[in-house]
C-alpha cells in the first residue's frame, strides 16, 4: 500500500480584539458539509468575538456561507439538529483579508426504529456518543488555542495520542483514525483517513505533519499595529469548575417541554469569558439532549469578576455543571 505524506508549517499572527473599530473589517467565509462532501442544509452558523455577533444559514446549493466582520479572535459555532453542535479553536480575522474556516460537524442521529409492544407502539432513537473533548495553549502570550474532540486516548509524557479525532488551531482543521500530539516541540501527526481543511482546501491523505510555530503577536493593518488599544499579550487562565465564582449563579428551571416521567438530569457546560467576566462562548461538554438549550441559556447570562494575570486582563476558561430536578 503506497502512503502519502503531507507536511505542513504554519506560522500564525495573533491578537486579541475585543471590539468592533470603524474601517478595521475582514471577511469570515467557509462552507458546511458532511464527512461525504454533501451539503448540510437548515443548519445556523454563528461567528462571535466578546459582545460582538453574527448569523446566518448557509446556502442551499453550495453550502457557503460569509460574514464581514471586525478584525479580532472570532469563535464559530453551529446549532446543534441531526448533526453534533460545531466546537473548534478560535481563529483571527485580519482586516482586508478572508479567512475561510470549513465546517464538517459529526452525524448525532444514528438510526430509528418502530418498536410495538404492550405499551403499544412508540419510535427509538439510538444516537452517536460526544466526543471527548481536550484543549490547550500552545504559547502562552497567545490566546489561541488547540481543540481536539476525540473518543479515546493515551498518552505518555509530552505525547498524546487520540483516537477518532478531530483536532482545529486557528483555521486549520484535522480529522483522522489517530492523532499524535507532541505537546513540547508542538509537532502533530495524523495517520489513518486523515481529512484537512485549510484556507479553503479539502485534502484526504494517508498521513500528515504539522508543526505549529511561535506565532507573532501582532495583528497588522498595512505595516502598522491595528490599533493603539489592541492587547498584544491576553492571557486565557483554566479555572476548572466556575459554579461559585460566577456572581448571579442559579440553577435553570426545569424544561416544560419534558413530559412525564420527567428524569434528573445534569448538564455540564464549557465557557470561556473575557477580561471583563462577560461569557464569550458556552457548549455543552455532556449530558441530555433535551437539556442543552436551558443549560446554555443559563450560561450565556452569567457574570464573573474581572479577571488580571501580572497586571495584563485574562480571559478565563472553565466548566459548569447545572442540575436538572423535576
Amino acid at each position: 500500500m503506497r502512503y502519502v505524506l503531507t507536511t505542513l508549517s504554519i506560522i500564525l499572527c495573533f491578537a486579541a480584539v475585543g471590539s468592533a473599530q470603524t474601517g478595521t473589517t475582514g471577511t469570515i467565509t467557509g462552507s458546511i458539509f458532511d464527512p461525504n462532501d454533501a451539503v448540510i442544509l437548515g443548519t445556523e452558523v454563528t461567528v462571535s468575538s466578546g459582545s460582538f455577533s453574527r448569523s446566518t444559514f448557509p446556502e442551499p446549493r453550495s453550502g457557503r456561507f460569509s460574514f464581514e466582520v471586525p478584525a479580532g479572535i472570532y469563535t464559530i459555532t453551529t446549532k446543534q439538529t441531526e448533526w453534533f453542535s460545531v466546537r473548534r479553536a478560535s481563529f483571527i480575522v485580519r482586516n482586508g483579508e478572508t479567512t475561510t474556516i470549513d465546517l464538517r460537524p459529526r452525524l448525532y442521529f444514528r438510526s430509528q426504529a418502530l418498536v410495538v409492544d404492550t405499551n403499544g407502539r412508540r419510535d427509538v432513537y439510538e444516537y452517536y456518543p460526544r466526543a471527548k473533548v481536550e484543549e490547550f495553549l500552545p504559547f502562552s502570550d497567545s490566546p489561541s488555542n488547540v481543540f481536539v474532540e476525540f473518543e479515546t486516548k493515551q498518552g505518555s509524557g509530552d505525547i498524546t495520542e487520540y483516537r477518532n479525532a478531530f483536532l482545529t488551531y486557528n483555521a486549520l482543521s484535522i480529522s483522522a483514525d489517530l492523532i499524535q500530539v507532541d505537546r513540547k516541540t508542538l509537532s502533530v501527526h495524523a495517520t489513518g483517513g486523515v481529512v484537512i481543511d485549510h484556507d479553503g482546501t479539502h485534502k484526504k491523505s494517508n498521513s500528515f505533519k504539522l508543526h505549529i510555530e511561535r506565532p507573532s503577536n501582532v495583528l497588522k493593518n498595512g505595516g502598522q499595529p491595528l490599533s493603539a488599544n489592541t492587547s498584544l499579550k491576553e492571557k486565557v487562565i483554566s479555572a476548572g469548575w466556575m459554579n461559585s465564582r460566577a456572581t448571579n449563579f442559579e440553577q435553570p428551571a426545569y424544561p416544560k417541554n419534558i413530559k412525564k416521567p420527567r428524569p434528573k438530569a445534569q448538564v455540564d457546560v464549557r465557557i470561556l469569558t473575557d477580561a471583563d467576566g462577560n461569557v464569550i462562548s458556552a457548549d455543552v461538554i455532556r449530558g441530555p439532549v433535551e437539556f442543552h438549550d436551558a443549560a446554555l441559556t443559563a450560561a450565556r447570562k452569567l457574570k464573573f469578576p474581572p479577571t488580571t494575570l501580572s497586571g495584563v486582563p485574562a480571559k478565563v476558561s472553565g466548566w459548569l455543571s447545572y442540575r436538572f430536578n423535576p
